[in-house]
């Protein structure tokens, strides 16, 4: 290039000028090339699905490629199809009714009874395919209009998916694809007929009955309903909403109104609606202290039973309960996610006891179809049992069942005298919930969901005992303790409130110690002082530090060391489950800590909560560092030309603050993976992910690594995920297969997000953060929640955490309040 500019300095004096503008334009154009194409490069291929190289950004076939396959057929319909879709719409005059049975007729296919929809060839033959009778009020033309290319596009997405027998993926993604047709319809309908188009939306966004809405909501939130009529009475409330809706539009309109308009106020209404039903619901989320001590005594009471018998007494060995509870198994694994090698274990386990409801589906490879087949056969025995379930089965019952169950998923049994206490799976949890949730819930003055909390809470607590007792009999030095263990079971003693109990383990005293050491350490009592911290990580960082070197010998060998990882506890010391949720944060500010920044999680969750310490910038670097280099490439501006100028900027841009700490969040959620997959640092538990900000990107890449494992293994090793005010970017996340979580995965973001609004997209151009808008068109559902109403910024979400919990559900039950409704993400 320099000796280029020695020949330019050859020519002309009238010639040198554009002659450097044109070489100063090359100069720039490759700076961009070497240094951004990488980057955005690898955008681009975030956003594409169908590439070559299938495990590019994730493992796949989920337990078989026709998944796979299915899923990315499935995207690329609905990208080609919203693009050629869009294109007819453009050709298109509006003003032309297209007649949606004229359209039937023409492409309906005899042979496979499918509408094969032609969009281009309708497009040249508008005139062929017009609605035939003449409409007069331009309105009402609009209207009609709008309602047959809505219905159009729908058959033509319909046809897409159905040629390739991909029935279930459009049962999947109907809504997101019905909501974008609409959308296509509307913005060509106000770009064209504004005026009419106005005309049409000329009513409240919001239809709400309000004194039947005060009245309902009263109710909820008094606790003047039991539990068990909650669902009922939301049901009929929102019914009863919708129907006014539809009453307004009449009084406003003498025509029913094209749904692609009415169907987003329908919405809006409804959220609005579900959003307040689902506060009033704030009083149930918490038993109170009477309640909760009184299901504790009766688990504790049959606890020690087992304890004392090595056996069960009564609940799942009597018959007719067994019998229903089945029959339960088998309506709960056809209508939900229930893991089948949990329903089939679980059904082998309860039949042995007494007698099998069946025994060919433990038999049968095709489980589907068998149980459709079951289902059907059996539909009057199954409704008689849930009948007789529901009145005969008591609230003393009740627990009894509840546990031998927790027991039995668990596989939390005697063996020769001795107790085999297991790790609790996030399947085997997942499962639980989903059985509990049609065993009597709500029948009493609580959800089965607490009874499970409780029940969790009591065996954190033998757990922390079983590592108390082992630690005070043996030497606690890492050779002494594989010397001195007895090689078989180990026995001790224990407390649940004043209840003395006695068991001996069956695994291993040593291995017992070394898998849960981590939890036991994060338990003990340290005193919050200014020097908190430091003691913490004398006490915790040697075991997490040989962990994290074994992780880089065996298996991350050319990623760095993360800086920092150190947990603390967040919960009490006392406080003890076997759920963990584990809380990332991301920039931090000046005067918060990890105690202060997720308290709040505590309050609204029965699990223990930890959080993570990373090294990571603080928030007010990102706008520090913004000033001051725009700032100093401002003042050199006048010295440089301008690609000496453009490359300093590159340089600023590639080295600024968020790129190290997204670096860092990378190398730190892959060493999370293998201290939670392999190391299994935090024991028998099961585990929630919680990220904000930058702990998102840590959430992604942790998530990665395990689905990495999850192929080798198919162990599942999350049981939920929370993502908040997200800097990870969506393209990535809908690229992951979430193999390795057996929950629900929430991403909370709001547009009011000046951080990621304006200084993160400066720091990073080629990111959309999750944390600004939805993720969709993913392998896997994920719940997008808009809480643009209640966060005020990128610090506010921790500040809103009750509401957060409150309105996704994270780690509780309420679902079953709106199971008829089909509001509820």
């Amino acid at each position: 290039m320099d000796q280029i500019r020695q020949v330019g300095a050859l020519l002309p004096q009238k010639y040198r000028v554009p002659f450097n503008g044109v070489l100063n334009f090359v100069q720039v154009m490759q700076l961009i090339q070497e240094k951004l194409m990488p980057e955005y490069e690898e955008r681009k291929k975030n956003e594409e699905h169908d590439h070559e190289d299938p495990q590019a950004f994730s493992c796949i076939f989920e337990g078989s490629e026709r998944v796979e396959i299915n899923k990315r057929k499935s995207i690329k319909i609905i990208k080609e199809g919203l693009i050629t879709f869009q294109k007819f719409i453009d050709q298109i005059d509006i003003d032309n009714t297209i007649c949606q049975q004229k359209i039937i007729e023409a492409f309906y296919d005899v042979e496979t009874s499918l509408i094969k929809i032609d969009l281009s060839l309708i497009a040249e033959n508008q005139n062929q395919f017009k609605i035939s009778y003449y409409i007069t009020d331009p309105v009402l033309k609009l209207n009609s209009s709008m309602n047959e290319l809505a219905n159009i596009g729908l058959e033509y997405f319909k046809y897409q998916y159905l040629k390739d027998d991909l029935r279930d993926e459009l049962v999947g993604q109907q809504t997101h694809i019905r909501d974008q047709v609409y959308r296509i319809v509307r913005k060509k309908a106000k770009s064209k007929r504004y005026s009419q188009y106005k005309q049409l939306e000329e009513f409240p966004h919001l239809f709400l009955n309000e004194s039947a809405q005060n009245d309902y909501l009263k109710y909820i939130t008094t606790q003047k309903l039991s539990l068990i009529d909650i669902p009922l009475h939301i049901h009929n409330f929102l019914q009863e909403n919708n129907k006014y809706y539809q009453d307004c539009i009449k009084d406003l309109h003498a025509f029913p109104i094209t749904e692609t308009i009415s169907i987003k106020y329908l919405q809006k209404t409804n959220e609005f609606l579900t959003w307040e039903i689902k506060n009033s619901l704030k009083p149930h989320y918490t038993l109170n202290a009477n309640m909760e001590q009184f299901i504790r005594d009766k688990l504790i009471q049959y606890l020690n039973q087992y304890f004392v018998s090595q056996g069960f007494q009564g609940g799942v060995l009597d018959q007719q309960t067994n019998k229903a509870i089945q029959y339960t198994i088998y309506q709960v694994y056809w209508k939900t996610k229930f893991q089948q090698e949990v329903a089939i274990n679980l059904l082998q386990k309860l039949g042995s006891m007494t007698v099998h409801v069946d025994l060919q589906l433990y038999q049968n490879c095709d489980t589907e179809n068998y149980l459709y087949h079951f289902m059907m056969n059996h539909k009057q025995s199954i409704e008689e049992m849930e009948a007789w379930y529901f009145e005969n089965i008591n609230e003393e019952a009740n627990f009894k069942i509840l546990l031998q169950l927790y027991l039995l998923v668990n596989n939390i049994l005697f063996v020769n005298g001795q107790l085999n206490f297991t790790e609790y799976k996030p399947v085997q949890r997942d499962s639980l919930i989903l059985l509990f949730r049609y065993l009597n819930n709500c029948k009493y003055s609580y959800l089965n969901m607490h009874v499970l909390k409780i029940i969790e809470s009591l065996f954190g607590q033998i757990n922390k005992q079983a590592l108390e007792a082992i630690e005070s009999q043996y030497n606690y030095s890492e050779e002494g303790l594989q010397r001195q263990y007895p090689q078989n079971g180990f026995q001790f003693k224990f407390k649940l409130q004043n209840v003395d109990f006695q068991v001996t383990l069956k695994q291993k005293p040593y291995d017992y110690f070394r898998q849960n050491r981590m939890i036991y350490l994060l338990q003990k009592p340290l005193v919050r002082q200014d020097d908190y911290i430091k003691k913490l990580t004398q006490l915790t960082q040697p075991v997490i530090n040989k962990m994290l070197q074994e992780i880089k010998q065996d298996h991350l060998k050319t990623i760095p060391l993360p800086e920092i990882m150190l947990f603390e506890m967040i919960s009490s010391q006392n406080a003890a489950s076997n759920v963990i949720t584990l809380c990332i944060s991301g920039f931090i500010t000046e005067d918060e800590n990890k105690f202060d920044q997720w308290s709040g999680m505590v309050q609204q969750n029965g699990s223990m909560v930890i959080a993570l310490h990373w090294k990571c910038s603080k928030l007010s670097d990102l706008g520090t560092y913004i000033l001051k280099q725009g700032f100093e490439v401002f003042l050199s501006r006048l010295m440089m030309n301008p690609a000496a100028l453009i490359s300093q900027g590159i340089d600023i841009y590639q080295n600024n603050p968020f790129q190290k700490a997204e670096k860092e969040a990378s190398s730190v959620g892959k060493y999370l993976a293998y201290l939670i997959g392999v190391s299994k640092i935090f024991g028998n538990c099961a585990i929630n992910l919680v990220g904000h900000s930058l702990g998102t990107q840590i959430i992604h890449d942790c998530i990665r690594e395990l689905d990495k494992l999850h192929v080798l293994n198919k162990e599942v090793y999350i049981n939920q995920v929370l993502l908040m005010g997200g800097a990870a970017d969506c393209y990535k996340l809908a690229k992951r297969r979430w193999h390795s979580v057996s929950g629900n995965i929430y991403n909370i973001y709001s547009h009011k997000d000046d951080v990621l609004k304006y200084i993160l997209q400066v720091l990073k151009i080629f990111n959309t953060p999750c944390g600004k808008q939805k993720i969709n068109l993913g392998y896997r559902e994920v719940i997008n929640c808009d809480f643009t109403k209640i966060i005020e910024g990128h610090k506010h979400y921790k500040k809103m955490l009750q509401d957060i919990i409150i309105q996704t559900d994270f780690d509780h039950d309420f679902k079953s309040f709106f199971v008829s409704t089909d509001l509820y993400s």
